[in-house]
């Protein structure tokens, strides 16, 4: 018997709110995944992650410069979100709300007009309790992304983030630390480019792993098949950095895409598949835990 459960995950920057369907004897496993899930959704605000560097917002849009994009939460309620471009078809700006809840995040930014790469970012939450302004400073080395540090707005750092690239400019390493010099968040990324898949391993501060999550390298591309490419994996080295091995699962992103006439996608639907490592064990997500419907104008 399915049964809805709801988590609020409380950050410092954001209360985030979502519903979920699991099965009653599988309830506190998905819920771990999928707070692992909301984790790395949410840690933009907080600081960087892999997941967010690889997660480009760039679009062909051709002559467009506003896309609307709707996305289905777990409750069935919609966000609305506004994507602005500019004539060199760079993402310039990027805005959510919910007026019936005042909430609002914005992001704008700002590019080197001789790289034609992104400088500055400036984030703006506002909720019916508080309001914050973020400004982000990027620095590049060899013309890759290696470094990200954000800013209050009076200026005052917050945090740092270190990024190793590979030698094609994909992560590889991402260290980040607070203001009292602390190490906040540390993830290794594993490329597997045949397969179009690349591993996320998300450490906790004491060294243990906190989860593992795999997902496209570049999400239009077909991917090898998920079962066969997780069963063929090893994670003997891992085992001994995992606190409930028995209990621990990996989560695998899929995506599905459907395009218009002239090329560009209206619709992506996001599965997910756990692989149990433990067992070689595997279980699946709801389908549509995100779904975006975008209209060009």
């Amino acid at each position: 018997m399915a049964k809805k459960a709801k988590t609020i995950i409380a950050t410092n920057i954001r209360l985030l709110r979502f519903a979920e369907t699991v099965r009653a004897n599988k309830k506190i496993a998905l819920r771990k995944t999928l707070l692992l899930i909301l984790l790395l959704s949410v840690s933009q605000f907080n600081g960087q992650t892999i997941v967010n560097i690889l997660d480009s917002e760039d679009m062909i849009l051709n002559s467009t410069r506003k896309v609307k994009t709707i996305r289905q939460m777990f409750s069935g309620e919609s966000k609305p979100t506004i994507y602005e471009y500019n004539e060199q078809q760079q993402l310039i700006s990027k805005t959510t709300s919910k007026p019936n809840i005042s909430f609002l995040f914005s992001i704008k930014w700002e590019y080197e007009k001789e790289f034609n790469r992104p400088k500055f970012r400036f984030d703006h939450r506002k909720t019916r309790f508080y309001s914050e302004k973020t400004k982000w400073e990027f620095d590049y080395e060899d013309g890759v992304l290696s470094k990200i540090r954000t800013f209050d707005l009076n200026k005052n750092f917050i945090s740092e983030s270190i990024i190793r690239n590979d030698s094609l400019g994909n992560p590889t390493e991402l260290k980040s630390i607070n203001h009292n010099g602390d190490t906040i968040a540390y993830e290794t990324a594993k490329y597997f480019y045949t397969d179009n898949l690349v591993e996320i391993t998300i450490y906790k501060s004491d060294g243990s792993i906190f989860g593992i999550v795999v997902k496209p390298i570049d999400k239009f591309k077909p991917i090898t098949d998920i079962e066969i490419f997780m069963s063929s994996r090893s994670y003997d080295d891992e085992k001994i950095l995992i606190d409930d091995w028995n209990g621990f699962k990996i989560t695998c992103n899929t995506f599905e895409h459907k395009f218009n006439k002239i090329g560009l996608w209206t619709k992506q639907k996001h599965d997910l598949v756990f692989f149990k490592p433990s067992d070689s064990s595997f279980d699946y997500g709801t389908n549509g835990l995100l779904k975006r419907a975008y209209k060009y104008y």
